[in-house]
Parts: structure tokens; sequence; C-alpha cells
């Protein structure tokens, strides 16, 4: 038996391995915004409306935000995205202030959020790996 080594193998397959990850890397960012979007959506649909301040203010203002404003921070080379607003009551909002919204209802869609991106993950990489 003879066992060869051949370099060129190695550059070659070293060049396709750093595609491969940078695709999986726009992928997997592909993913976070999709399932932040999601979160956005969900937390605005659940938010307790008296004037709509709160809901209008969750999510996409451009930085800097200011008082009224909504959060959104795009942190791709951490694959993050926060999201929030700086209206002062939305944590008394979350606390179960109104009885528009159970308690703990961004808490709820955070945690969501978090679950369906290791599931949607997961889910490509099984049908990737098939």
């Amino acid at each position: 038996m003879r066992v060869t080594f051949d370099p060129a193998q190695l550059t070659a397959e070293r060049a396709r391995s750093t595609t491969l990850i940078a695709l999986g890397r726009r992928h997997v960012w592909t993913r976070v915004r999709q399932v932040s979007f999601d979160v956005e959506r969900m937390i605005k649909i659940r938010m307790p409306v008296d004037t709509g301040r709160a809901r209008a203010s969750w999510g996409h203002s451009a930085p800097p935000a200011g008082p009224g404003d909504g959060v959104w921070i795009e942190d791709e080379a951490d694959l993050s995205i926060e999201q929030g607003s700086n209206v002062e009551y939305i944590e008394k909002l979350n606390s179960g202030s109104s009885k528009q919204a159970p308690a703990g209802f961004i808490d709820t869609e955070e945690a969501r959020g978090a679950n369906g991106i290791s599931e949607l993950l997961a889910d490509d990489l099984l049908r990737a790996w098939g």
C-alpha cells in the first residue's frame, strides 16, 4: 500500500472550507435577522395600547435613539441584534401594569426568539447534512 499526499489538495480544501464558513455565517446572520423581525412583530402585537406610544417606539430607530425612540442595534460580527424601546414605562408594562397584556410578555417573546433561532439552525443543519 502506498500513501501519498498532494499539498495542492489541502490548499483547495482550505479554500473550499473558507467559502463554506463564509456562506454559513451569512446564512446564520439571515436567520438571526429573520427571527428578530418576528420577535419585534410579536411584541408589537402583544404590546398594551393606550396612546400607542410604546408600540410605536419598539424597534427600528436610527441611532442614536432618543428618549421615546426604539432601539435596534445590529452587530453582524457578533451575530446579534438588540431591540427595544426607550419609552420609560416599557418595563412597567412588561411587569404587568396593564391588564391588556400578561406580565412578562416581552420576556416570553425573547425566549421564543432564542428557541426559534436554535430550532431553525438545527433544522438547516439537518437538511444540509441530510
